[in-house]
């Protein structure tokens, strides 16, 4: 399943590439925002432990689930990835792609011998 397996490789690759060097940084709102989506990413895998068994057993034909307790679950799970999402499109995402700009330029001014 996609949050078995995508999305977690996803989470981790924010939280070893892009998120580091915003952490680095100086901006105090950013810094926010990542501790933000890093604490997200816990919540959404325990939301999804929770809520996955359920979810297979429904794929397998089992009726045995509280449909109740299945839309409270899936509505939790997905508004926190909706915001979360938002959130990485809005300002993480842009604020890294600057970041490694600003990397790769002073690496190239480096390399060049240019003065920065």
């Amino acid at each position: 399943m996609f949050f078995n397996s995508t999305a977690r490789m996803h989470h981790e690759d924010e939280e070893r590439v892009v998120f580091p060097p915003l952490l680095a940084g100086r901006d105090a709102e950013l810094i926010q925002h990542v501790q933000r989506l890093q604490q997200d990413h816990g919540w959404l895998q325990q939301d999804w432990l929770e809520m996955e068994p359920t979810l297979r057993t429904i794929a397998e034909g089992c009726a045995w689930h509280d449909p109740a307790l299945l839309r409270e679950m899936a509505a939790v799970f997905c508004a926190l990835y909706i915001e979360h999402i938002a959130l990485e499109e809005s300002v993480i995402y842009p604020a890294a792609k600057q970041s490694m700009s600003l990397t790769e330029a002073a690496e190239q001014r480096r390399t060049q011998g240019t003065p920065g």
